[in-house]
C-alpha cells in the first residue's frame, strides 16, 4: 500500500469541510455579514456548521499525526545513510515528531473547543497550532536539506511555505492588538486573510509530499501464535471450609 493517500486526506479533508462549514454558516447567517473575510473559527462556531468543520478538522489532525510519524521513519532512513553528526540529526528527528502531535493535537482542541464555548481553550488551541505549525514547517525542512530529502526545487517550495506561515502568524498576532480601534473592520479582514494565508501554506507544504510518498510502499502482516502449553497451568478454588486450595 502507497502512503500518497495521506497527503490527499490532510489537503482534501479540510478544504472541503470548511468550504462546506463556511457555505452553510453564510446560509443560515452564522457569522456576521459585516465581514468581508470571516475567521475559519466564526465557520465552524454553531450548529449545524460545526458538525462538519469539526468532523473535518479532527479528521485532519489525526492524519497530521500520522504524517509525523510516517515522515519521522522516513528521515532514519536518510538520516543512516548521511555523512553528518547522526546522532544529532536523530535528536532533531526525535524532537520534530512531538512537534508534529503537538500541531495535531492542537489542530483537534480547535475542533472540539469552539470560539462562543471558551475563547481562552480556543484562541490557547489556535495560537500553538499556528506557532507549532510553522516551527514544524520550518524545521522538518532544514532537515530535508540536510540530509538531502527530494529535489532542491521541492526543498525550496517547502522553505517558501514555512516562511509564508511564520509571516502570517506573526502578521495574524500583530493585527489581534488592534480589533478594537476605528479601522477595525479592515483590521478584522486583514487578519483573517493571513489565518487563511497560514492554511495554504501548510496545504501547499504537505502537497510536496505526494510524490515522495507515492513511491513508499507500506505492508502489513499479521501473524498468529498458537502456545503449546495454557498460560495458567494451576487454576485457584476455595473448599467449603474457605481454605485456598490448587486445582492441578
Amino acid at each position: 500500500m502507497r502512503l500518497h493517500w495521506l497527503v490527499a486526506c490532510v489537503i482534501i479533508i479540510p478544504i472541503v469541510s470548511i468550504i462546506t462549514a463556511y457555505i452553510i454558516s453564510i446560509s443560515l447567517h452564522l457569522v456576521p455579514e459585516d465581514r468581508l473575510i470571516p475567521w475559519i473559527s466564526a465557520t465552524i462556531d454553531y450548529p449545524p456548521a460545526s458538525t462538519i468543520g469539526s468532523l473535518g478538522l479532527s479528521l485532519t489532525a489525526f492524519f497530521i499525526v500520522l504524517f509525523a510519524f510516517v515522515k519521522h521513519r522516513f528521515n532514519r532512513l536518510l538520516i543512516a545513510v548521511s555523512s553528518d553528526d547522526k546522532n544529532a540529526l536523530e535528536r532533531k528527528n526525535n524532537i520534530l515528531l512531538y512537534v508534529g502531535f503537538i500541531f495535531g493535537f492542537c489542530l483537534n482542541g480547535v475542533a472540539c473547543v469552539q470560539f462562543h464555548v471558551s475563547r481562552v481553550a480556543h484562541l490557547s488551541f489556535a495560537g500553538t497550532m499556528f506557532f507549532s505549525g510553522a516551527v514544524y514547517v520550518l524545521a522538518i525542512t532544514h532537515l530535508d536539506f540536510v540530509i538531502k530529502a527530494h529535489t532542491r526545487r521541492v526543498r525550496i517550495i517547502r522553505a517558501l511555505c514555512g516562511v509564508l506561515a511564520s509571516i502570517s502568524c506573526i502578521l495574524c498576532f500583530i493585527l489581534s492588538f488592534f480589533l478594537n480601534t476605528s479601522g477595525r473592520y479592515f483590521i478584522l479582514s486583514f487578519a483573517a486573510a493571513s489565518e487563511i494565508l497560514i492554511a495554504v501554506s501548510y496545504f501547499l507544504f504537505f502537497a510536496t509530499y505526494y510524490s515522495e510518498l507515492a513511491i513508499v510502499h507500506v505492508h502489513f502482516d499479521v501473524e498468529w501464535y498458537e502456545l503449546s502449553t495454557p498460560l495458567l497451568s494451576s487454576s485457584p478454588t476455595v473448599n467449603t471450609r474457605g481454605e485456598n486450595t490448587t486445582r492441578r
